[in-house]
């Protein structure tokens, strides 16, 4: 940064712009200037969206998460799924941040753009009693200068790069006379090897996002990884790494988009459908690139991940088979058998049993309630709850005292039971209470179960006789 050495009430300027005529209109682009030096918010308080304090250990988080990400779930509100969305997205990005001990420790010095825009390697400069530091950055072009500010006791503000500026620069003056103006090493009239490389780069763009507006959530590219670690924290979740055009997927992209929407209108409320609009080679975009169209099945945290289809446009049936294939298999829902069953004839072990009644063949529709059943057992885990599917014609005498206790001997047979029935069973107490939603909908049964659990009150029914199993 350079001098200004007029004296006429422009001192509060000095070391803030290059040498101005009063009368240019350079001026006001100074105090644009100045006035983006000044402190800023540093983003989203993280804290607040989850609704605790920054003291919050590591099991008030994960509760607090919970809490939030049960009350702003996008399947809650329909009317305005967009905004839901949104905030869910927040939270998780929110809980994400915080229950990483690192990406805390970054946070509460720097905030939200200190976790998201790290820089690279630097150098520190100068620091003095102001607060107000100096950065230096080789790159294209040269070195470029940061700088951020704020007094003792502060939280910096934004780091600034005089990059962002240079092409807003040189349009407003373009064809002003020369002069020996620079702006971050680069010179008015001679375009840097960087400069030129950059324009190569934007020349081949594409087109725009394809799953706007529709039951899939388009991720952003620049932060797509983070985006699926905060899907994962709540469940498994499925993405597609895509190009709208260009080389990389000329048809096949834009070939499976109709399929790829109607997956996620029949799972959505099983599994996150998300997808991603590779633009350059970075993250995941990097690792599936030479693969697009590519359909990825992301496990609930750790980093386990399986590729449902690559490099062609599969149909929404054959993704749907396959997800709940995995699912099913990956998570913790089994078939109630008769060595299940203690001395005590309690297969809950003391705890809840969530129980899927089936009743008729076992076809595709039976496999898709199984993957929303082992879908909500695993967001259950922590839980004291055993989750079990039970084939009721195979095993009748399990099921007769769940349907007689329910409903009248006179109106029983007249009422044709229904082909699957999720019921909360407490063997213990003798009691259970009967799921009235869609069994299909993953939430809804987390919902159901969490909520008859934790309200401290018995469950609604009680058994007439107890139910039995044998070989």
């Amino acid at each position: 940064m350079c001098t200004v050495n007029h004296r006429s009430g422009l001192s509060a300027v000095r070391s803030g712009c290059w040498p101005i005529r009063l009368w240019s209109p350079q001026l006001l682009l100074c105090f644009l200037a100045l006035a983006l030096l000044v402190p800023a918010d540093a983003g989203k308080d993280y804290y607040k969206i989850l609704g605790v304090s920054s003291k919050a250990d590591d099991k008030l988080l994960k509760r607090a998460y919970k809490k939030q990400a049960m009350k702003w779930h996008p399947d809650k509100h329909q009317k305005n799924k967009d905004a839901a969305t949104a905030k869910f997205q927040e939270i998780a990005e929110a809980y994400e941040t915080l229950s990483d001990p690192e990406k805390r420790k970054i946070y509460d010095l720097g905030g939200e753009e200190a976790v998201k825009g790290q820089p690279g390697p630097q150098q520190q400069d100068a620091s003095g009693p102001s607060g107000r530091t100096h950065f230096a950055e080789n790159g294209p072009g040269g070195t470029h200068w940061f700088y951020t500010q704020g007094g003792p006791g502060e939280r910096a503000g934004p780091e600034i790069d005089p990059r962002l500026f240079q092409e807003a620069f040189a349009k407003m003056f373009a064809g002003a006379d020369s002069g020996s103006s620079q702006w971050g090493g680069t010179h008015r009239g001679k375009p840097t090897a960087g400069s030129s490389s950059q324009a190569k780069r934007t020349s081949a763009k594409q087109g725009g996002p394809l799953f706007t507006s529709s039951h899939v959530q388009e991720l952003s590219f620049e932060d797509h990884e983070a985006q699926i670690q905060a899907l994962r924290q709540h469940g498994p979740s499925v993405v597609l790494f895509y190009a709208s055009g260009g080389k990389s997927c000329p048809e096949a992209c834009h070939r499976i988009q109709s399929e790829y929407k109607k997956l996620a209108e029949s799972k959505a409320a099983q599994v996150a459908i998300a997808a991603v609009q590779c633009k350059r080679r970075k993250g995941k975009c990097a690792e599936y690139a030479d693969r697009f169209p590519a359909v990825v099945l992301f496990e609930k945290g750790g980093h386990r991940e399986t590729v449902m289809s690559a490099s062609s446009s599969a149909s929404s049936s054959l993704l749907k088979k396959k997800i709940d294939k995995v699912v099913a298999k990956k998570h913790h829902a089994q078939e109630l058998q008769p060595d299940h069953f203690t001395v005590d004839g309690d297969p809950c072990d003391g705890q809840f049993c969530l129980l899927l009644l089936e009743r008729g063949p076992v076809d595709s529709a039976v496999a898709s309630r199984r993957a929303a059943l082992a879908a909500a057992a695993e967001q259950l885990r922590g839980e004291p709850v055993k989750v079990f599917y039970v084939q009721a014609d195979k095993y009748a005498d399990f099921a007769r005292p769940f349907e007689t206790a329910s409903t009248s001997a006179f109106m029983g047979s007249f009422r044709r039971l229904p082909a699957a029935q999720v019921i909360l069973y407490r063997p213990k107490r003798k009691r259970f209470e009967i799921f009235e939603g869609n069994v299909e909908t993953v939430r809804d049964l987390v919902d159901f179960a969490e909520k008859a659990i934790h309200r401290g009150t018995p469950l609604s029914q009680k058994m007439k006789s107890e139910p039995r199993m044998t070989a």
